[in-house]
């Protein structure tokens, strides 16, 4: 489960380390590289080790990472204005509880949600993992893994999280378990305000079992306000939780190019364990 705990972590506060250059694009790591770095804090989880004792260890070693690897904390507490020790403590008893894998991830997953997806805190659902796994193998094998997904690889290849996440036959989603999709429903909510020519769109997750239907659903829309002459649009991502890069890039910020453009990105990091992964990101 502390592999489970590292993806929940590194996926996504760690994607502070998106600032990559384009000649980083084909980087093959050395094959010594393809073990874990030895910075990540990351025990020998006995076997031996099972039941509240595994998970107790889990919950402990999550913590661990949020405090001292997690580039978002404080700017969670002043978002949330919360006592995260408080937190951490109320979920804690819930552990007691736990009996299986699948009721200590709901714990894990109602304890980010305190966070309120501050730097995209988030937990990947179980119904997205297959799909995340097969797109990082594949750009691994053909050599076009990003810099920055590095350390998606790394944890997500780990495995314990392999297991968690229904790689392996000895672990099965409880048929009751529901996908972020359906559990969702519509992703999309849009005002429009005439008056002033200006348009309202919220998006609440950016990820891709929303791809495909949301990018012709914004095609349309952007084409529409266009044609209103709206003057403004107001994207809020505030709400997201998790994202894709496809999703943005094809379904919001292509079809509103009117040119060529460019950017900079900046990157949080804090803690050691991203330490191996910046030389190759900068």
């Amino acid at each position: 489960m502390k592999r489970l705990c590292l993806i929940l972590v590194f996926l996504l506060s760690l994607g502070y380390l998106a600032g990559c250059s384009d000649n980083a694009a084909g980087y093959t790591p050395d094959p010594a590289e393809t073990t874990v770095p030895s910075s990540l804090p990351v025990s020998s989880d006995p076997p031996e080790m099972s039941g509240q004792e595994r998970y107790w260890a889990d919950y402990h070693y999550l913590w661990d990472l949020l405090e001292n690897e997690y580039p978002g904390y404080h700017a969670a507490v002043t978002l949330t204005r919360k006592d995260f020790s408080v937190v951490r403590e109320t979920y804690g008893e819930r552990i007691a509880n736990v009996t299986d894998d699948y009721a200590f991830s709901n714990v894990v997953r109602r304890c980010l949600r305190e966070f309120q997806s501050a730097g995209h805190l988030g937990m990947i659902p179980i119904s997205e993992y297959d799909k995340m796994w097969d797109d990082l193998q594949r750009q691994m094998e053909d050599g076009s893994l990003q810099p920055m997904n590095r350390t998606n690889f790394d944890c997500m290849k780990r495995p314990r999280a392999q297991h968690f996440y229904g790689r392996s036959s000895q672990y099965e989603t409880p048929a009751n378990a529901s996908s972020s999709s359906n559990a969702l429903g519509t992703n999309l909510s849009i005002s429009l305000f005439p008056d002033n020519l200006m348009a309202y769109l919220s998006v609440k997750e950016m990820t891709k079992p929303y791809e495909r239907s949301d990018g012709r659903e914004l095609a349309d829309f952007f084409r529409q306000i266009e044609a209103a002459g709206y003057k403004h649009c107001v994207i809020d991502i505030r709400g997201t939780s998790s994202g894709s890069d496809s999703y943005w890039l094809n379904a919001i910020v292509e079809p509103n190019l009117k040119g060529e453009i460019g950017w900079e990105t900046y990157s949080l990091v804090k803690g050691e364990a991203c330490a191996k992964y910046i030389p190759v990101c900068l």
